[in-house]
């Protein structure tokens, strides 16, 4: 396991001791806060770690402050804690104040913050092993040496179990990490599958728990990726029914979302897989995205009937048969330049698409 230190360079390097206004008592909050982390009885460490945690809430600079404050220091060290409730709430804490921001990510895990979260995967508590799973997804993202040292870790065996667990944030959470795991990472996208993930989280996809089902598809898409194996498997594991149903206009958007791009990647450059999403019913509902939704949800879309088509006259046909393709192409020039060219291939050939061209 590399033990290179990695340099971090916080939004603040020293929050100044006196500020006016509001940024000033919010300072001075945070300061208090981070004093009872330090120093308080075991109660009021919890209730501090909790209420830094909501403050996490108000984004970036807040964040930023806590991280330059010296709160990450004190959260870890709760993680010692004898307390399961002090452990849960440090560790919620940790995974909300990442933001997305490699420097704060550095920081927990130069503090020894990682060693301590994989450890909780174990733990009796499930909503200790779930939070851990949430800050172990938080502090992989976009980052392959963090990635490598929490399968090195050994987190591998406990998330996976945890798909099986009753406890639905367990499951949620540990798709979540797991995907996160693989993204972009082609051995621990193979280590994940060998270890049994993929049929477990097949399941999730058919469950009642909302959260459960995105997080499913979610990891789905990073296992499937580039992998014409794992995308077999998911279809002829049962994955691809679940999948269409989430494309249903009863879902929400977070649902459907996830689920055309999960769909899209078992799509791409797959022949049999293009034919099974066909028959399956998916195409009418990703139309539907085009027409109602958030932008994402669109682009999602766009790109599942853009690999459907791919090489595809029968889906081609299909696809313009079910009117997506003047939906398609108003969305396709609403996206960026190197968006277009990838969706383009897929949807500007379908008759429909020519008709259009030689009309205009």
């Amino acid at each position: 396991m590399s033990t290179a230190t990695v340099m971090v360079h916080s939004q603040l390097t020293h929050p100044p001791k006196h500020v006016d206004g509001w940024r000033g008592i919010e300072l001075e909050q945070l300061r208090a806060l981070i004093k009872r982390l330090r120093h308080g009885p075991p109660e009021q460490m919890v209730a501090a770690a909790q209420e830094l945690g909501q403050l996490t809430h108000k984004g970036k600079i807040v964040c930023g402050d806590m991280v330059d404050l010296g709160a990450v220091k004190y959260l870890i060290r709760m993680l010692k804690a004898p307390s399961g409730d002090g452990r849960s709430s440090s560790m919620l804490t940790l995974a909300r104040l990442i933001q997305g921001i490699p420097a704060h990510q550095h920081t927990i895990v130069n503090a020894g913050g990682l060693n301590l979260i994989v450890e909780a995967l174990n733990a009796d508590n499930a909503g200790e092993r779930s939070k851990a799973a949430f800050a172990l997804a938080r502090i992989a993202e976009g980052q392959v040496d963090y990635q490598n040292q929490i399968m090195e870790l050994g987190a591998l065996e406990p998330l996976v179990r945890m798909l099986s667990s009753q406890a639905v944030a367990d499951k949620a959470n540990a798709a979540l990490a797991l995907g996160r795991l693989a993204e972009g990472h082609a051995p621990n996208q193979a280590a994940v599958v060998q270890a049994g993930a993929l049929p477990s989280l097949v399941l999730i996809l058919a469950g009642d728990q909302e959260c459960e089902r995105i997080a499913a598809s979610f990891a789905i898409a990073r296992l499937v990726h580039e992998s014409w194996a794992n995308q077999s498997a998911t279809v002829e594991g049962g994955g691809l029914e679940p999948l269409v149903q989430s494309l249903s206009a009863f879902r929400s958007p977070g649902e459907r979302s996830n689920a055309a791009f999960c769909i899209a990647r078992l799509a791409h450059k797959h022949e049999a897989n293009q034919d099974a999403i066909r028959e399956a019913g998916a195409i009418s509902p990703l139309v539907n995205e085009l027409e109602s939704g958030l932008s994402t949800d669109k682009r999602n879309a766009v790109q599942a009937l853009a690999y459907l088509a791919q090489g595809h006259p029968e889906n081609q046909t299909a696809i313009a048969a079910a009117g997506a393709t003047p939906a398609c192409m108003q969305m396709l020039r609403r996206l960026p330049d190197n968006e277009c060219a990838r969706h383009r291939r897929g949807i500007a050939r379908t008759s429909f698409g020519q008709q259009r061209r030689g009309g205009s």
